[in-house]
C-alpha cells in the first residue's frame, strides 16, 4: 500500500486522495464504530476541498505568471521572501488546524460521544 501511495503522490510531492467517502462505511463497520463514518466522511471532504482548493490557486498562479513575468522570471520570483515565508506558514497551520479537528472528532467518538453534525461545522 505504501508503494501505491508513493507512486500515486509523485514521491510525496502531491496531494491525492487515498481514502474515499465510502471507505468510511466499511471502516466504521469493521471497528464496531458507526459515528465513525460521519467522521471519515467529514475529514474526506476537508481533504477534497482542500486539494481543490490548492490546486485552483496554483491555476490561478500560473495565469497570473503568465501575464506578469518577465522572460525567465516567474511572479514568484518578484515577490519579497517576507511575504512567501508567510504564505507558508498559514499554510502549515491551516493543515494543522485540519487535523487537530479530525482527531479530536475521533477523540470524542471512541469516548462514546456523538459527533458534531456536518450542519454544525464552522
Amino acid at each position: 500500500m505504501a508503494d501505491v501511495v508513493e507512486q500515486q503522490t509523485q514521491g510525496g510531492e502531491e496531494d491525492v486522495m487515498v481514502l474515499q467517502r465510502w471507505n468510511g462505511k466499511l471502516i466504521a463497520e469493521q471497528f464496531k464504530l458507526p459515528d465513525m463514518e460521519v467522521e471519515i466522511e467529514r475529514a474526506v471532504e476537508q481533504v477534497e476541498q482542500s486539494i481543490k482548493a490548492k490546486e485552483e490557486l496554483l491555476e490561478e498562479k500560473l495565469e497570473l505568471e503568465k501575464a506578469t513575468a518577465t522572460k525567465g522570471q516567474t511572479a514568484m520570483d518578484e515577490l519579497p521572501a517576507e511575504l512567501l515565508k508567510h504564505a507558508e506558514e498559514i499554510e502549515h497551520v491551516i493543515k494543522e488546524e485540519t487535523v487537530k479537528k479530525i482527531h479530536e472528532e475521533a477523540e470524542k467518538v471512541a469516548d462514546g460521544e456523538k459527533p458534531a453534525k456536518k450542519a454544525d461545522k464552522p
